[in-house]
């Protein structure tokens, strides 16, 4: 496997990232932490998910599989879709990225996201570092044409 770095970071990852939005869903456990172990032993060490994929539980799936290499993997997640009924349980106000960051680190069994999506198209009202700044921000931000990305730990 070749990896190479994201930005500026100094953090090493995968040319391939495993998107996890089968988790839970179409892969059941099993046959998930067998897709999880296929890419470990390939070399993959950057793993995607999101608090919506399969209502949360790809995220508890993925925590498991990880547990006993977390310094190893490079994990990416995302913020605005809705994960409930409410009219707070979407978008980007202070309110859900809080309540999403803290519900994707206790899933994950994680004390840090490395990167943290958020789409492009919704960020005309955004302003990130009040939201985040409860929690460690290294400084990094990135943006493309698709996603602003934070990093984020506890």
């Amino acid at each position: 496997m070749e990896y190479r770095t994201v930005g500026k970071t100094g953090i090493f990852v995968s040319n391939l990232c495993f998107g996890t939005m089968s988790f839970g869903g179409n892969a059941d456990a099993e046959t998930s932490k067998s897709m999880f172990k296929y890419c470990r032993d390939t070399g993959i060490n950057f793993f995607d998910t999101a608090d919506v994929y399969s209502g949360g539980r790809a995220e508890e799936i993925l925590g498991e599989c990880i547990a006993e290499c977390r310094n190893e993997i490079v994990l990416t997640s995302k913020v605005f879709y809705p994960t409930g009924e409410g009219v707070n349980d979407k978008g980007l106000s202070r309110r859900h990225i809080i309540n999403a960051v803290e519900n994707s680190l206790r899933r994950l069994k994680t004390d840090r996201i490395e990167f943290y999506f958020v789409p492009v198209k919704y960020l005309q009202n955004f302003f990130w570092k009040p939201s985040i700044g409860i929690w460690k921000c290294q400084g990094n931000t990135f943006c493309n044409e698709t996603h602003f990305v934070i990093c984020v730990s506890r």
